[in-house]
């Protein structure tokens, strides 16, 4: 199991007082690659006694008991000893770092850190006439050394300043300029305080301390998990306004034909509303489009082609030359249907195609084995105009010389509206 923090002890050993109190201080380093909420536990080696040291806490919190932990950063723990009757000597714990998440998974133990319970003090009394004299010097010592106190204090220590509020560069500019040293920021989501501007402090405002102490702060950081809007019904404009008013992003973007609902307005969305997704994630959207017209008819009818001669779909007339597709004959077997001057076919089967049937079908310059196309095929085809068609065989081609007898139907050209830019104003239609 890998490691998910490195535990450090701040100094190898610590020794109690003559009360058996002492503490630890502790870093703690992510190593895990992600975000951590981590707890901490102590396991005592023996003889030492888990009744000896105190709860685990932040130096600024001593109620926190979970902490969060950015991958890369280190967080500062104080262990507090209190051994008060212990036998003397050295004695020795660990500390385990677990993750809230998976607690018995996700954990990392120590080395051992040892501490030392000193022997305790012999006092001895002896009777003797009570010296009523040294109250008097104690009293002109007090005296002196309160005037004294108070004329170096004026020197030596500093008033921590009001924090809270200011944001975090400002917060750092106070403690330099009241001559003390910037301590551990650590940050606590909050949902009514901008990202980045001070909560609590420690010290608190207005305490004096001595100057070049440490003044930690806790600074407030925006929940980074977004809950994903209802969409369904806005136009794309509103839905990338809502998503970004939720901290997302407008994902793909796609058209489905629906005749219900208005053209441009969101019928799907992914993932769905309500969903929570890390901040400036995407969210993919499918807007409703109305239902495509085909252009009118530019020619239909019927008419025949004979083997080695040239069809035009565009007039609907055999040629010799200069058309859509050519009967062409290599053999008496070898007899192909070619597309020529830039036309291009695909055969459809035997279901006739409309018109966004052709213009959707991946067509082709290749030539056609007339084996394929028995009676009632249908082909689509993008004539050497830029027309689409689709034409049926209405009976079998037959042996060499064969003749092809087609039944068939080309749209016009859509539509498209061109200002010209010399003459402002004036639109050219294309032919149909």
């Amino acid at each position: 199991m890998a490691s998910i923090v490195e535990i450090r002890a701040a100094t190898t050993s610590v020794v109690c007082d003559d009360s058996g109190v002492a503490q630890h201080v502790i870093n703690v380093h992510n190593v895990s690659g992600r975000r951590l909420r981590i707890g901490a536990r102590v396991h005592m080696d023996a003889p030492a006694e888990a009744g000896w040291i105190g709860k685990i806490h932040l130096p600024a919190n001593e109620r926190q008991q979970e902490w969060d932990l950015e991958p890369d950063k280190t967080i500062q723990l104080t262990v507090p000893i209190q051994a008060g009757d212990a036998p003397a000597g050295k004695y020795t714990f660990r500390v385990e770092v677990y993750s809230t998440d998976a607690p018995s998974e996700d954990y990392t133990t120590g080395d051992g850190i040892a501490f030392e319970v000193k022997e305790k003090p012999v006092v001895t009394e002896e009777k003797k006439p009570f010296p009523w004299w040294i109250i008097a010097v104690i009293l002109a010592v007090l005296v002196v050394g309160g005037v004294t106190w108070w004329a170096v204090s004026q020197f030596t220590k500093a008033t921590v300043p009001d924090l809270v509020g200011l944001s975090q560069p400002e917060a750092a500019d106070e403690i330099d300029a009241a001559g003390l040293t910037r301590g551990d920021v650590t940050r606590e989501i909050s949902e009514d305080v901008a990202p980045d501007i001070v909560l609590r402090q420690d010290p608190p405002a207005g305490e004096r301390v001595a100057k070049k102490s440490s003044v930690s702060i806790v600074v407030a950081e925006a929940d980074m998990i977004a809950t994903v809007p209802d969409l369904g019904g806005l136009t794309k404009a509103a839905a990338t306004t809502q998503l970004e008013a939720a901290g997302l992003k407008l994902g793909n973007v796609t058209a489905e034909v629906n005749a219900s609902a208005t053209a441009g307005t969101v019928l799907r969305q992914t993932p769905s509303a309500g969903t929570t997704l890390p901040r400036e994630a995407s969210v993919s959207v499918v807007l409703a489009k109305a239902e495509p017209v085909a252009p009118g008819i530019h020619k239909q009818g019927s008419f025949s082609v004979r083997q080695t001669w040239h069809g035009d779909l565009d007039t609907g007339a055999e040629t010799n030359n200069g058309s859509d597709f050519w009967f062409r004959a290599e053999t008496a077997t070898r007899r192909y249907l070619a597309p020529e001057n830039g036309a291009t076919f695909r055969v459809m089967g035997a279901n006739q195609p409309d018109y966004f049937a052709c213009k959707d079908a991946s067509l082709s310059a290749g030539v056609i084995d007339v084996t394929r196309l028995r009676a009632g095929t249908w082909v689509c085809a993008r004539t050497s105009e830029g027309r689409y068609a689709a034409f049926a065989f209405t009976a079998e081609i037959g042996a060499s010389p064969g003749v092809m007898r087609i039944r068939y139907m080309t749209w016009k050209k859509p539509f498209v509206i061109t200002p010209l830019p010399l003459q402002p104003g004036v639109i050219h239609i294309p032919s149909q």
